[in-house]
């Protein structure tokens, strides 16, 4: 696994950091050019082209133009398999026929969403097959990655590192300017996290640019191993807004981030607030550098609160809903300000999902996406699924009268849904509530109007363990 830590640039000179900044802007340019003309030249024949476009003029030099080519393709196969994964998602969510389904999905999986003509199995795909894909390519992509705010991933072509001979530094970086034969060299120092940190150094360095603060920090890359992981335990996990992280064991972690976030968004509130009354403009650098502090607030407290959950109950499997869940979630939050609950969905959610997929891939844990349908209506033990079950943070089974936190609640229903095999993350969300009745039998059936002769009958079997009732029902 490839990791990136991040260095303060705050050691270089003034003159250094401006050379930096000049490098940045041409490379910005090249970048920015050379991605949107491969996207167009790919939108016409359905495959990226082999050779970059030539920029018009530019003082980058012929290195330079390699190392960025690297970054674009790198970049562009990216963007393209989100968007694949966003086309499989549309296309098993929609209510088309079987074949063509299986159609778009080779198409998908070919990347021939723009080919003007396609044969399968011997016979030619319609000409109306071909417009759908497109149509739904142009649906669900997302936006072109082109650089804003510039981050080079230069190679060793460009620039290089070697350790300091005093004690002041730890590294010097040699960086390649827009002056031939006039490189500069940068001081780094480091910190024991990453110099204790298990890996193979790569010879890659990222340079982050902020132009407006007119600041440059540096990432040296590591490749981590894979730690073995011998665990047999299943572990549903239930992420929402107030406590981050709640756990099927009943445990719950992330729970200091709220109050944070709540912290902050009354700070910004009352900055813009004053802003607004003295007829500045909303944003300003002081704002953006408190929403970088924020998105470096988010990150930090997902991974403290994922590594508590790694360490303390060593999951093997971990189950969880479909992201797009956290995010119906963000946008019903009333008690967090309509920027911060933008700036959440924006940066929030790629934070989790990116730490959540990293911890996971270095602890050699699975991770299961679920259907999250009625999970939070849904009573785990006797599996009675209603609206009124929840009310806020508190769960109560209008059938078994079962109480509960209505987080844990979640988080075991997230954990037993794996086992309905008849349920992917693709099923309707009607038909979610017919399987998983089905799938328990009477228990979840019957309404809670029935007599008490039944209820007491069926709340027998429904305080056994779920694992009791599903081997009862498939024997």
């Amino acid at each position: 696994m490839i990791k990136a830590y991040r260095h303060g640039g705050q050691y270089c000179r003034p003159g250094k950091i401006q050379k930096v900044l000049e490098l940045a802007r041409v490379y910005r340019q090249y970048y920015n050019f050379t991605i949107r003309v491969s996207t167009g030249q790919f939108y016409r024949p359905s495959k990226l082209p082999k050779y970059l476009p030539t920029y018009p003029a530019t003082s980058l030099s012929q290195r330079y133009k390699q190392t960025c080519g690297s970054q674009v393709k790198g970049n562009l196969d990216s963007w393209l398999s989100n968007n694949g994964r966003r086309f499989i998602d549309c296309v098993m969510g929609s209510t088309l026929a079987d074949d063509q389904k299986k159609t778009l999905l080779t198409i998908n999986k070919l990347r021939l969403w723009f080919t003007p003509e396609l044969f399968l199995s011997g016979s030619a795909v319609s000409s109306s097959t071909l417009k759908l894909a497109r149509k739904i390519f142009h649906k669900v992509k997302g936006r072109i990655p082109v650089m804003r705010n510039p981050s080079m991933i230069l190679d060793k072509k460009v620039a290089s590192r070697k350790l300091s001979k005093t004690d002041h530094f730890d590294y010097w970086i040699k960086l390649s300017t827009l002056e031939k034969r006039k490189p500069v060299y940068l001081p780094v120092k480091s910190y024991p996290y990453y110099e204790e940190k298990e890996g193979v150094e790569k010879n890659v360095i990222q340079v982050i640019v902020k132009p407006k603060r007119e600041e440059v920090d540096f990432a040296f890359v590591k490749e981590i191993p894979k730690k073995s992981n011998k665990s047999k335990e299943v572990l549903g996990i239930d992420l929402g807004v107030i406590d981050l992280i709640n756990s099927s064991s009943g445990n719950k972690y992330g729970l200091t981030l709220y109050p944070l976030l709540k912290k902050y968004d009354a700070i910004i509130k009352k900055h813009v607030k004053g802003r607004m009354k003295s007829g500045f403009a909303k944003n300003s650098p002081w704002l953006d550098e408190l929403y970088d502090k924020v998105r470096n607030l988010i990150k930090n407290e997902v991974g403290r609160a994922l590594n508590r959950l790694i360490s303390e109950e060593k999951p093997k499997i971990l189950v969880i809903e479909k992201l797009t869940n956290l995010v119906k979630n963000l946008k019903k939050d009333r008690l967090l300000s309509k920027r911060m609950r933008r700036l959440l969905i924006n940066s929030g959610i790629s934070q989790i999902q990116d730490r959540l997929r990293e911890k996971c891939r270095e602890h050699d844990i699975e991770i299961v996406e679920i259907n999250p349908a009625y999970t939070s209506q849904e009573c785990h033990k006797c599996h009675f699924i209603d609206r009124k079950n929840r009310s806020g943070k508190k769960f109560c089974c209008k059938f078994c009268g079962n109480q509960c936190d209505a987080d844990y609640n979640g988080s075991v229903n997230v954990r037993n849904r794996r086992s309905i095999p008849d349920i992917t993350i693709y099923t309707p969300y009607r038909k979610v509530k017919e399987i998983v009745e089905e799938f328990y039998g009477k228990a979840s059936s019957l309404s809670s109007r029935q007599d008490a002769s039944d209820r007491e009958a069926v709340s027998h079997i429904s305080r056994a363990p779920p694992e009791y009732c599903v081997a009862e029902l498939s024997m």
